[in-house]
């Protein structure tokens, strides 16, 4: 892949859970970037954990 986008960074494609290239997915349909695979593999989970911490904080702020 030629692709400037696609220099070392990988991407999760929402629509089927696959790990992507940039060029093989538009930004709408893909989560990332990621510096490996197995990164972008678990970047759903990831994701939710984020939210889930940053929810708690909002609850605890918010008392």
């Amino acid at each position: 892949m030629s692709d400037a986008q696609d220099d070392g960074q990988f991407w999760l494609r929402v629509s089927d859970n696959k790990v992507v290239r940039a060029s093989e997915a538009r930004a709408d349909e893909r989560i990332g970037p990621y510096a490996t695979e197995e990164e972008a593999k678990h970047g759903l989970e990831a994701l939710h954990e984020r939210e889930r911490r940053k929810q708690a904080e909002d609850d605890s702020w918010n008392g």
